[in-house]
């Protein structure tokens, strides 16, 4: 299975969070045995869900 680093239907995002919440994130990641593309990819895309519903209710 090739990695999402080569794949061109994938793009990198960066972003800074404060130290504390990083570790936090990634302390619960691993307990869960999540990846970290995974739950950014669905906050992202419920995120999203919710401004598009508010710009279609003006």
């Amino acid at each position: 299975m090739a990695g999402k680093r080569n794949n061109p239907n994938y793009n990198q995002m960066t972003a800074y969070v404060p130290k504390e919440i990083s570790v936090k994130f990634k302390s619960i990641l691993a307990r869960l045995e999540l990846e970290q593309s995974e739950v950014i990819t669905n906050l992202i895309v419920d995120w999203i869900s919710e401004h598009e519903n508010e710009e279609k209710q003006k």
